[in-house]
């Protein structure tokens, strides 16, 4: 039997945590989703990665990276923005001073999300759905 990674969703824009949340179901992993102003409860014991959506202009405010740091603080984040630069470089640097392992600008293709989340938790992506 296969173990199902986890992933846990925050996003405060429900057609985009739809979307997402849908890209990671078809590519077989669970999902939790959160609009991001916490935790939820029902978040219990290990999630394999978190995707934290920075809606802040200057994108420097890692309120929601702290909280997901603090309750599980081994966890690889990928940081998502319409606000960050678009360039590679830019994004690593970015990524380093979040404190994250990954940042993407928004728009991004659905291939991106899952190889970033792939190359976070070892786990083939599947790119169908």
């Amino acid at each position: 039997m296969e173990d199902r990674k986890r992933v846990l969703v925050m996003e405060d824009d429900t057609s985009m945590r739809a979307l997402l949340s849908l890209a990671f179901r078809d590519a077989g992993y669970d999902v939790l989703e959160s609009t991001g102003a916490s935790v939820p409860d029902f978040v219990v014991g290990q999630i394999d990665l978190a995707v934290v959506d920075i809606n802040q202009p200057k994108a420097m405010d890692p309120e929601r990276i702290a909280l997901v740091r603090t309750v599980f603080p081994s966890v690889p984040v990928i940081a998502i923005s319409g606000y960050f630069p678009t360039q590679a470089h830019a994004m690593s640097m970015l990524a380093s001073r979040l404190g994250v392992e990954r940042a993407l600008a928004k728009p991004f293709r659905r291939e991106a999300l899952l190889q970033a989340a792939a190359a976070l938790v070892g786990r083939v992506a599947n790119g169908s759905g």
